[in-house]
């Protein structure tokens, strides 16, 4: 089973963090995404994705600044199965991004306009939104 964690950072102003992957990406490629990735064996959840959005964009999150959203497991997506978690932390000023080699830029965008590519998130990020704006 392959692990999975990203986060919904949103700034004071509820503005959305969006990376966007490098034309060199090895999945979806040239497209929307929001910080996160495989937890690797050994890590939880939350120390999987603090890792990841540490190496994608230099923002340090703690444990006690993540809330869980939503998770979802997918059988057999391309052969393999996946266990995903989707948080959500609001940061209380703008931190500097620095971007990974995996991303090639990134924008701060309204949270209920943002669209990420890729059947694994998308559908959590999409519940996310409605939950939010009702």
């Amino acid at each position: 089973m392959i692990r999975g964690a990203k986060v919904i950072i949103l700034d004071p102003q509820n503005n959305m963090l969006v990376l966007y992957r490098s034309g060199t990406h090895p999945y979806v490629p040239n497209s929307p995404d929001l910080p996160g990735g495989k937890v690797e064996d050994g890590e939880t959840m939350t120390e999987g994705l603090i890792r990841e959005v540490r190496e994608e964009t230099g923002i340090s999150l703690h444990e006690n600044e993540l809330k869980l959203i939503s998770t979802h497991d997918e059988r057999n997506y391309f052969g393999y199965e996946y266990h995903l978690e989707l948080f959500e932390s609001t940061l209380a000023y703008r931190p500097d991004i620095v971007v990974s080699y995996e991303h090639e830029k990134y924008e701060w965008q309204p949270k209920d306009n943002v669209a990420i590519i890729g059947k694994l998130y998308s559908a959590l990020l999409q519940a996310y939104q409605l939950s939010s704006t009702s």
